[in-house]
């Protein structure tokens, strides 16, 4: 899901300048994260984990979502929805080698 969040991120050919900083080209393409949620997640049974941007990076939720004045350019749910699949047999294989190991001691 990362690597295709990544590559579907709008990348801007100019160099926008905020309050932070500079920020080049392919700026929140190259701050894209893999967070793990503490609220999601329950300890010894499941991990879960998000797809987002840093901080200096704020802006993705508006190229996501869209704003009043902006209309949206989403590259998140498209990325869930382009790997879904993938990533769920991924799940299930990690599962069934952990329920493998746990019945063969």
């Amino acid at each position: 899901m990362h690597a295709e969040a990544k590559r579907r991120a709008p990348v801007d050919l100019g160099i926008y300048e905020g309050k932070i900083g500079k920020h080049p080209p392919g700026f929140l393409r190259d701050h894209m994260l893999i967070a793990y949620d503490r609220e999601r997640s329950v300890e010894g049974r499941r991990a879960t984990y998000l797809v987002t941007w840093s901080k200096e990076a704020f802006y993705g939720r508006f190229l996501e979502h869209g704003t009043s004045k902006m209309a949206a350019r989403p590259f998140l749910r498209p990325a869930y929805e382009a790997r879904r699949r993938e990533a769920a047999q991924v799940a299930r294989s990690v599962i069934q080698e952990k329920v493998r190991e746990l019945v063969n001691g």
